[in-house]
């Protein structure tokens, strides 16, 4: 499956693919073995555009686009992803 043939383009439609990915990193901190990275990717996109407009990131949408980004990598290239925050 692609992002390009089997993601609508309509960000309404696209909602219905994404929100089981997000509730699953929302309630057990992993995205689900069913999301491949073009799933992963759309997740991440719509949450970083829900929460870019503030100025400011929550915690907790923080913390679920680091889990996102952490199995893009994975799916990727399975290398870990390092903790970029200040200490």
């Amino acid at each position: 499956m692609t992002g390009i043939t089997a993601l609508p383009p309509v960000p309404a439609e696209l909602h219905r693919f994404i929100e089981p990915v997000l509730t699953s990193v929302r309630d057990r901190g992993e995205p689900g073995a069913h999301a491949g990275v073009e799933l992963l990717r759309a997740a991440l996109f719509y949450l970083q555009r829900q929460t870019h407009h503030w100025g400011h990131v929550p915690p907790a949408d923080e913390r679920d686009m680091r889990i996102l980004l952490a199995a893009i990598r994975q799916a990727c290239s399975d290398e870990r992803l390092v903790d970029d925050r200040a200490p």
